[in-house]
């Protein structure tokens, strides 16, 4: 009886074990193909964009500036999407380190939000900051990361909203 316990246990436990495996595995997969989608979007771009150019033998400074700047700017969610990827293969291999600071939460979050101000992309949002004043809060906190999470807020937050929506 003691035995068929111990071995009931030992199959609960594996069994668990192989559902959190699972879980784990398909939210990888779910990731791999938003990633996927994420990356395809930009390149058919850039590769749409190159190809217009080589259309052309002689093509107008304008048009040819426009397709330029529509590369770059696509090169930069592909870097950025890279730079995610890169970011969590290291904290899965836990190769990841933190850089803890001691760090004024208001202060950081006013210097972010006058930074996405003065950012051209939220030209046409109305950003409000909802910081008390001389907010007194410190924390140890990865600043790297924080800037990260609060870009990722952001850039989510302009590319679901439509054009003078408060951004908060």
């Amino acid at each position: 009886a003691e035995l068929t316990s111990s071995l009931n246990d030992v199959t609960q436990k594996l069994y668990l074990a192989n559902k959190e495996l699972l879980s784990i595995h398909q939210e990888q997969s779910s990731l791999l193909t938003n990633l996927s989608h994420d990356l395809r979007s930009p390149l058919t771009a850039i590769h749409s964009a190159v190809e217009y150019l080589l259309s052309f033998d002689n093509i107008d400074h304008g048009d040819m500036t426009n397709s330029l700047k529509l590369i770059q700017l696509k090169l930069k969610i592909v870097e950025k999407l890279i730079e995610d990827i890169f970011l969590l293969s290291q904290i899965e291999s836990k190769s990841w380190s933190f850089n803890f600071q001691l760090m004024n939460i208001g202060m950081f979050l006013e210097e972010f939000f006058f930074s996405c101000q003065s950012d051209v992309k939220y030209s046409k949002r109305n950003l409000v900051l909802k910081v008390p004043p001389h907010f007194p809060y410190e924390s140890l906190v990865d600043t790297t990361l924080l800037y990260r999470l609060l870009d990722n807020l952001m850039t989510n937050a302009l590319k679901y909203s439509s054009d003078q929506t408060t951004i908060i």
